[in-house]
């Protein structure tokens, strides 16, 4: 069985290398990619049976460089840890699915269809033949919809106390950088404390709404609450601390950036010079905010007594107070 994967893992391989979709008419292309989603269908399958197996047996432990199968996954497959986590998760529910494992096999389930399938039938094992009827005819909403539904009428309160506490044990916000340049901030814990955050964001929807129809700008709902976000946390500081600060006060938060002295003089960044910030990375558009915005004193004196950063300052600092 596994020389026969690895053969058909080298004739996909060589498919994919050879293949040119440049030569394809429409309708050809169109028949490639419904081949391909079939073949992938079926390699999520049969990963997901295989990673069963293989957190049933621990062998993934290897020499022991690895804390975790989750680990392991993130190292082979260059996927995040929370699509290692799901992976892991919906295959140990597998394991005492058939129905759901066979419709795998056949490829009649997509990763996303079996992940939600499988919570639910979880919860409650009767549904799991319903559930796959409904996989063939809802979309992947109206299935999680269902899945939903069937899980919350299985649920005791003891049940949905422990899920509670299971997801606000597992409450995070994390804030990474894009490959793009932009930021991006997830969310994720009880649902009643992120439906209190949105409802927290819409007065200041609202505004924003009206202040864009009066301007004749309409953006799209998901820019509107963003600048909500935005203008809440401003509020928020002011609030907490007043129009007024003394020069002297420490700042509410410091953004540190990296930044070579020409292109903080200059105003944008040429090959080979620094412009980041610590700990997300490049972004060359600051150049720009840091020689419109007031030195900070520390560079400024730096620069007026050396005529460049030492070695381990040689880029600008930039500050810049949230509510200022």
């Amino acid at each position: 069985m596994l020389t026969e994967l690895r053969s058909i893992v080298e004739c996909a391989r060589s498919l994919v290398g050879r293949f040119d979709a440049d030569r394809l008419s429409g309708p050809d292309a169109r028949t490639a990619v419904e081949g391909f989603v079939g073949l992938e269908k079926l390699a999520a399958a049969g990963k997901l049976l295989a990673v069963g197996r293989l957190d049933q047996t621990g062998a993934w432990v290897g020499d022991g460089s690895f804390r975790d199968i989750e680990a392991w996954l993130v190292s082979i497959s260059g996927t995040t840890v929370g699509s290692a986590r799901g992976t892991s998760a919906t295959a140990r529910r597998l394991r005492s699915l058939p129905a759901s494992s066979d419709a795998l096999r056949a490829g009649d389930l997509s990763p996303t269809q079996a992940d939600a399938i499988s919570a639910a039938a979880h919860a409650d094992p009767t549904a799991e033949t319903s559930l796959l009827e409904t996989a063939k005819t809802a979309g992947v909403r109206g299935l999680k919809s269902e899945c939903d539904r069937v899980a919350a009428a299985a649920a005791s309160r003891d049940s949905e106390i422990e899920q509670y506490e299971r997801i606000r044990a597992a409450r995070s916000l994390r804030h990474r950088r894009l490959a793009d340049g932009s930021g991006s901030i997830e969310i994720r814990g009880p649902l009643d404390r992120t439906a209190q955050m949105m409802a927290a964001l819409e007065p200041y929807e609202r505004d924003l709404f009206e202040d864009n129809r009066k301007s004749d700008r309409p953006e799209h709902p998901d820019a509107v609450a963003f600048d909500a976000m935005v203008r809440l946390c401003e509020q928020s500081v002011m609030a907490r601390t007043g129009p007024e600060r003394s020069t002297g006060s420490r700042p509410l938060a410091m953004v540190v950036v990296h930044m070579s002295k020409a292109a903080y003089e200059r105003g944008w960044t040429e090959p080979g010079e620094t412009c980041e910030v610590a700990g997300l990375g490049p972004d060359s558009s600051l150049a720009k905010i840091a020689a419109a915005k007031q030195r900070s004193p520390e560079v400024a004196s730096l620069l007026r007594q050396q005529g460049q950063l030492p070695n381990f300052a040689r880029l600008a600092l930039y500050r810049r107070r949230l509510a200022g």
